[in-house]
């Protein structure tokens, strides 16, 4: 059974994918600064497969340490 938070947080995530989407169509070569939790902060493309991940905050820990390194 999926519990509340787990509704919540598909949800958002379809909402930022939403937000992502037309941010690619209005802005195809947008470079984007990102920040990580830890304070981290980097400029990547927003339409790639990386730029959308960290657009919706959708990485898991190994993931997220990949793309800081």
């Amino acid at each position: 059974m999926i519990n509340m938070n787990q509704i919540i947080v598909r949800i958002k995530n379809r909402i930022y994918y939403q937000i992502w989407q037309v941010l690619c169509l209005i802005k195809p070569q947008a470079i984007i600064s990102f920040k990580f939790i830890d304070g981290l902060t980097f400029e990547y493309p927003l339409k790639s497969v990386v730029g959308q991940g960290l657009f919706i905050n959708n990485f898991e820990k190994s993931e997220a340490e990949f793309v800081r390194n």
